[in-house]
């Protein structure tokens, strides 16, 4: 039996290599497949509710309003404008006397800010004034106003005058602001007192006879 099948066996491998012999092996060839291009997926749009949408508000600025300081109102304005240049006497004793009001007021009310600018306002004027009576004492060529206003009058008044306006100034710019407030404004009813008491002798002294001819 263990003969028998043994036999069948080398048989059965006989066979196999004489069929191996005469039939070729089968060439495993590769199958190459198209590449297939596939198209972009569609763009997908998400829609939300409009429960799921916040809406941005625009903010609404309110318009920048300036703020109206007190130096920076039309009276301030008004007040800081320079002086007009004298025409008359009258309108000297004009700018004396608003300078002599706000002195005033600002005894009684203690306020050294005001003071200062009442300091600041007889300054600009003196200014003004100088520089009419300066262009007499030279010799130069005078504007309308300042013919109108020397007209008839003594130059050595107006040369005193002169001198006053320039010491006013003078102690105008010493003025210590940061002292006591009672200093300050008695130096400045002082000076007050000083110009209108030399204004008034500019304007009541007539020009010698002899010198207008």
């Amino acid at each position: 039996m263990i003969a028998y099948i043994a036999f069948v066996a080398v048989v059965n491998l006989l066979l196999g290599m004489l069929l191996a012999k005469i039939l070729p092996p089968a060439k495993l060839r590769r199958t190459e497949l198209p590449s297939i291009e596939l198209p972009d997926p569609p763009a997908r749009t998400v829609v939300l509710p409009p429960s799921s949408v916040t809406r941005v508000e625009p903010i609404e600025r309110e318009p920048v309003v300036p703020v109206a300081h007190e130096d920076e109102s039309e009276s301030h304005r008004e007040r800081k404008a320079p002086p007009a240049a004298l025409k008359t006497w009258a309108d000297f004793a004009q700018q004396l006397r608003d300078v002599k009001d706000r002195t005033r007021y600002c005894r009684s009310s203690q306020d050294m800010r005001l003071a200062r600018q009442a300091a600041d306002q007889l300054k600009a004027c003196a200014q003004i004034w100088y520089a009419q009576f300066e262009k007499c004492l030279l010799g130069e060529e005078l504007d309308e106003a300042t013919k109108s206003l020397v007209e008839g009058a003594d130059m050595g008044a107006i040369e005193m005058f002169a001198a006053q306006i320039e010491t006013t100034l003078t102690n105008l710019n010493a003025l210590n602001f940061e002292g006591p407030f009672e200093e300050v404004l008695n130096s400045l009813e002082r000076e007050l007192g000083l110009l209108d008491d030399q204004q008034k002798s500019v304007s009541r002294r007539p020009k010698p006879a002899m010198a207008r001819l």
